[in-house]
């Protein structure tokens, strides 16, 4: 994890949520939260292709994780040098199948992604991860079920009186 390199992260990250269809109307839905952060969970305790491989497909979830994935690879692209460079030669493929090629290079001289290592990817997904996470604070989020605004800090300890 790299904090500059999130910092630096988050204004791509910010615009991936509206490109992503993760926002509309600059509201997001909860649920895309708690999803981001089983995801970087799952990298953490895992590793990187079971993980995106996962979250690409639907599933039960409550929100479509896909988004996600979209995102991540919208903040990737976004990225100065041989990651960012990667990233954009895929522009129409989804990150599995980035993820998929850096993890599983073809041999030099076939056109594989041999700038980049595994590792290098995996701490790029988190720190894309991570900066989509804290850029969902530009948004309002709202429940799925009452459609209503998140409560504010004074409304949640109003409640609580």
């Amino acid at each position: 994890m790299s904090n500059a390199r999130i910092e630096r992260m988050i204004p791509a990250a910010r615009d991936a949520v509206i490109n992503a269809g993760i926002s509309s109307n600059g509201v997001v839905k909860k649920a895309f939260r708690g999803q981001i952060s089983s995801f970087g969970a799952a990298i953490t305790m895992g590793s990187l292709l079971p993980a995106v491989a996962f979250f690409s497909d639907q599933g039960k979830a409550e929100v479509d994780r896909s988004k996600l994935m979209k995102a991540i690879m919208l903040v990737l692209q976004k990225e100065d040098g041989p990651l960012g460079d990667a990233a954009k030669k895929h522009e129409s493929n989804p990150l599995l199948e980035f993820c998929t090629e850096v993890c599983n290079p073809a041999p030099a001289g076939d056109g594989g992604t041999d700038k980049i290592s595994a590792s290098q990817l995996r701490e790029a997904v988190i720190d894309a991860a991570i900066a989509i996470k804290l850029s969902l604070n530009y948004f309002k989020l709202v429940d799925l079920d009452s459609g209503e605004g998140a409560a504010s800090d004074d409304e949640k300890e109003a409640s609580r009186s």
